[in-house]
């Protein structure tokens, strides 16, 4: 009898996390299971991948930055609880976009005094930059730079990107 793997909504975040280090150390993240995985992750804690797209590509249209807390906040969740579980969730978020072929997402969302010009702070950066290198997407360089051209491809890609298709 061969075993079923569990639901990724019947996994513990341990389970998950494990299993998603697993796809990335096999270089398997073209497996369905694995968005599935990114996607159950992110969004334990109450922030809901479909809310925080659907948020992203109304700034897209509207061609401005969000902030962390506006996340939280169309997402139902105090600032609390969220900035514990944001980074999480932004990280695979960016990585379930990637892996469709979009750029990364997350870029427009900064620190709310950074909201007019786009800046993130050094601790962010930091992070955006991590997440960028992980899934091949920068290779060195002027990290401020690449990430004002991923902020510019974030406003030219999802402003008629087809967030019901996904």
């Amino acid at each position: 009898m061969v075993a079923v793997p569990p639901t990724p909504a019947d996994m513990s975040i341990s389970s998950l996390d494990r299993e998603i280090a697993n796809y990335d150390r096999l270089n398997m993240t073209a497996a369905p299971r694995y968005s599935d995985l990114l996607r159950e992750r992110g969004e334990r804690g109450g922030l809901k991948f479909n809310i925080t797209l659907e948020l992203i590509q109304k700034a897209a249209r509207e061609r401005r930055f969000l902030s962390y807390g506006e996340v939280a906040l169309a997402n139902g969740v105090e600032w609390q609880t969220a900035y514990r579980q944001i980074a999480l969730h932004l990280g695979d978020l960016v990585s379930w976009s990637h892996k469709r072929g979009l750029p990364m997402i997350s870029a427009i969302i900064v620190d709310k005094p950074n909201i007019s010009s786009g800046a993130m702070e050094d601790s962010a950066l930091r992070g955006f930059i991590n997440a960028a290198k992980r899934l091949g997407a920068f290779e060195g360089g002027d990290e401020r730079a690449f990430l004002k051209d991923e902020q510019k491809e974030v406003f030219r890609r999802l402003a008629d990107w087809d967030t019901e298709a996904l």
